[in-house]
Order: C-alpha cells, then sequence, then structure tokens
C-alpha cells in the first residue's frame, strides 16, 4: 500500500488544537472497487506506540478514482486563501484530470472534518499537469520562492519531456490564483 512514503508532522489540520502525524498511502486500495486510489491519513500526534493503523486515523482522505495515488507527496503550504485555517497540498500524481496520468495537486482546507472523506468533498482549489504521463505531484516542496512572503508550491512532473522531467512552480498571490511556471 505504501503505508510512510511520505510523512509528517505539523500543527493542527483539523481544528482540534492537536499537531498531526500526517501519513502518505499511495497504493492503498478502497473496497474492492478501487486499485491503488491512494490514501492520506491524519493522526493527532499524541497517539501512543510505534503501530499506526489506517483504522484509527481522525481523517482518511482518499483519491477519486483507482489508479490515483493520492498521497504520494504532501505538503502543508499555510494559510494562501488567508481564510484562517492551513491548507494542504496532496498529489495524486496519476490522476487524469486532462489526459491520462497527467496528475494533479489538491489544495485543502480540511479544518472541521472527520471521517472518511473523497477529495472531491474538500478541494479548496487544484493545479493540473500538464501532460499525458507527466505525473505532477510526483514530489512537493513549499517555500516563498518569489519574496512576497506567502508560500508556493513546487510540483515535479517526472514523466514529462519523453521522462526527462520538469519542476512546476506555482506563485500565490492574495486573491488565492495560481501562476504554474516551467522552471
Amino acid at each position: 500500500d505504501g503505508l510512510g512514503v511520505d510523512v509528517d508532522v505539523c500543527e493542527d489540520l483539523d481544528g482540534d488544537s492537536d499537531d498531526e502525524l500526517v501519513i502518505g498511502g499511495p497504493a492503498l486500495d478502497y473496497g474492492s472497487s478501487y486499485a491503488d486510489i491512494g490514501m492520506l491519513a491524519i493522526h493527532d500526534r499524541d497517539v501512543s506506540g510505534l503501530d499506526v493503523d489506517f483504522d484509527v486515523s481522525e481523517i482518511d482522505l482518499y483519491g477519486n478514482s483507482s489508479d490515483d495515488y493520492l498521497g504520494q507527496a504532501f505538503e502543508v503550504v499555510d494559510d494562501v486563501d488567508f481564510d484562517g485555517d492551513i491548507e494542504v497540498a496532496i498529489g495524486a500524481y496519476q490522476n487524469n484530470a486532462n489526459s491520462t496520468d497527467d496528475g494533479t495537486v489538491y489544495i485543502l482546507d480540511l479544518d472541521g472534518y472527520s471521517g472518511a472523506l473523497t477529495t472531491s468533498w474538500l478541494t479548496d482549489g487544484a493545479v493540473y499537469g500538464d501532460s499525458s504521463s507527466g505525473h505532477y505531484g510526483y514530489s512537493l516542496a513549499v517555500g516563498d520562492f518569489d519574496g512576497d512572503v506567502i508560500n508556493d508550491l513546487a510540483g515535479g512532473a517526472p514523466g514529462e519531456q519523453s521522462g526527462a522531467g520538469r519542476v512546476y512552480v506555482t506563485f500565490w498571490s492574495d486573491d488565492f490564483g495560481w501562476d504554474a511556471i516551467d522552471n
């Protein structure tokens, strides 16, 4: 299932005042109908013991369709829409948003949510891959790349340019708009 391919501890995402342990499982199946849909499991940081199980998550966030591979990469991007809640960027590198396996990065506000959810219920926004088999969202990084004190998002697309790869930087402005540039 790929449990633990990306792991992070971050500040509260779901509004319960507890820090979170966030675990990606991109090859997780959901029942017998959705193979490799992928999942992001969010646990309170105070989880005791070393055996973290998907069955005890506060939030189980699933991809939208088979072979999405949601959770390969994720990053906390701070409050990019200025609503007071922290957003998280989650890659689904084989999502077929515009073409086969072009990939999608979902921007989600998880405040107040719990239980099993899909990205289609929560998405504040999304950044889409540019080409078939590009696998945008395979890797992610967050930082202030343009010096405006607002975190921006870099997303890897290792399948673009016939496998040579490409990295896109998405700059957020104070109106939550995206300008993706090819680096």
